[in-house]
C-alpha cells in the first residue's frame, strides 16, 4: 500500500497538469487498485497445495534412496529454519530404512 501512497502523491505533484487531469489519473489509479485487489494470489493456498503435492511424490517414491534423502534432507532444514519440532512418538517407521 505504501508504494500506491507514493504513485497517488507522484500524480498530485506534477506542476503540467491541471487538478482535473490528475483527478482523473487518480481515479483510473484507483480503479487499478481495486481490481488488483480482487485479483490478490492467496499465498496460503499455494503453499499448502505445494506441500501437498511434495510430500505425496516422497510418499509415492519412498523406495527411491535418493528420494528418501532428499525428503529427510528438506524435513530437517524445514524444522530448522521455521523451528518445527518433530513428533516422533507418532511416527510409525523409520522412512531412512529400505523396507
Amino acid at each position: 500500500m505504501t508504494k500506491a501512497i507514493i504513485k497517488m502523491n507522484e500524480i498530485i505533484s506534477q506542476s503540467e497538469k491541471s487538478d482535473t487531469q490528475k483527478l482523473a489519473e487518480i481515479k483510473q489509479f484507483v480503479e487499478i487498485l481495486k481490481n488488483k485487489q480482487a485479483s490478490t494470489i492467496d499465498w496460503q493456498l499455494v503453499a499448502g497445495y505445494l506441500d501437498q503435492q511434495i510430500f505425496e511424490f516422497f510418499y509415492r517414491n519412498q523406495d527411491d534412496q535418493k528420494i528418501v534423502q532428499f525428503a529427510t534432507s528438506l524435513a530437517g532444514n524445514l524444522a530448522e529454519k521455521f523451528g518445527l519440532v518433530r513428533d516422533t512418538t507418532t511416527m510409525t517407521r523409520d522412512m531412512t530404512r529400505p523396507n
